[in-house]
């Protein structure tokens, strides 16, 4: 008896919708964006942010230049006793030194996005979800090869010359950014986990200045004692500056070169999935869930009574269909709020207000 209104409601619903489809737009809805063209065009919102904040480029810029000049010619002498010498040594550990520390504003500026609301606006675009942590991450292998070319060009400045020449420098500079790659997982998992920019920053830092010093990057380990000589010689950064000084020099080894492409895989393995699981978090959202029919959400909420069940926006699939709802593990319950006499109070003149404004517009 009632089938037959239901279906000549969804009929006018179906014509109306077509009509106004057709007054807003005469041409058919756009494709939606792919994972690829949406974390490409991530990888560019990174770099506009540069254009229009040229400060950021003060990290890979005017600080290396500032390593390399003052370490050459305050330090060079007294280590190695000439400047020359020491130059040629030190100018590939400060291209792993400047690319690494930039790795730390990867957590900076995510942190950034998400205690501004930035990552809360991303949700609601019909976009592959990982493509806003992903696509920063693009821009910033942007930053770490315009940190390393930097370093590159003062040292041949300053009378800088790779044995293994141009082919040398460039995949010194390459196995340099594919760990730093594996790195800024690290620090990106931490910038999701704090509350705060100024507190990612000095966390980074913390972690990545005792790993950069206690390593080959400066000075031989020969000269440290003993236990301190053991850690130089294993640390991932001391390999990574020995790599990456024997691809300049045209000698280098397969071994080395095999361990930091390994280490930079396994960080990339282990911190990705940690990274994505604590956006999932931050912003309220499960990573994963069971995919259940609009039947099984109304057995759920009928099985728990009056108590209600508050999914987001971005739980739900396509309008007008019930599959596709995305339930989380966990329970998706209206937190109870304790309002005071007055609060509630506001709330019921509020609610009245509505309704009287509501009455009139149906008389009217």
């Amino acid at each position: 008896m009632s089938a037959k209104p239901t279906t000549q409601a969804a009929q006018f619903t179906a014509a109306d919708e077509a009509a106004v489809r057709r007054a807003i737009s005469s041409t058919p809805r756009p494709p939606k964006a792919s994972a690829l063209s949406a974390t490409v065009t991530f990888g560019w919102r990174g770099m506009l942010k540069v254009k229009h904040v040229p400060e950021q480029l003060l990290d890979v810029t005017v600080t290396p230049v500032m390593f390399v000049v003052m370490f050459t010619y305050i330090f060079g002498g007294a280590i190695s006793g000439s400047t020359g010498e020491y130059r040629d040594y030190l100018l590939p550990g400060i291209l792993v030194m400047s690319v690494l520390f930039t790795t730390v504003y990867s957590g900076v500026a995510l942190n950034t996005d998400l205690t501004k609301g930035v990552v809360d606006r991303f949700r609601s675009l019909p976009i592959w979800r990982s493509a806003p942590l992903l696509g920063s991450m693009l821009g910033d292998t942007v930053r770490y090869v315009l940190a390393g070319t930097v370093i590159i060009l003062v040292g041949v400045i300053l009378g800088f010359r790779p044995d293994a020449g141009i082919g040398g420098a460039v995949a010194a500079l390459a196995l340099v950014v594919t760990f730093a790659f594996g790195l800024s997982w690290v620090f990106t998992t931490i910038g999701l986990l704090l509350r705060s920019p100024s507190a990612v920053l000095n966390a980074g830092f913390m972690g990545i200045f005792p790993l950069t010093f206690l390593s080959n990057v400066f000075v031989e380990p020969d000269t440290l004692p003993g236990p301190l000589e053991a850690f130089v010689d294993v640390n991932p950064i001391s390999i990574l500056a020995t790599a990456s000084r024997d691809l300049m020099a045209g000698t280098a080894h397969a071994g080395d070169i095999a361990i930091v492409l390994a280490v930079a895989a396994a960080l990339t393995m282990l911190f990705s999935p940690l990274a994505s699981i604590a956006r999932a978090e931050r912003s309220g959202v499960e990573p994963r869930g069971a995919q259940v029919t609009s039947s099984a959400v109304a057995s759920i909420i009928s099985a728990r009574g009056s108590r209600k069940i508050w999914p987001s926006l971005d739980q739900l699939g396509p309008a007008g269909s019930g599959a596709g709802m995305t339930l989380p593990p966990t329970t998706m319950e209206r937190p109870r709020v304790n309002l005071s006499s007055t609060e509630r109070a506001c709330r019921h003149r509020s609610s009245a207000a509505a309704a009287r404004s509501g009455a009139r517009v149906v008389r009217a």
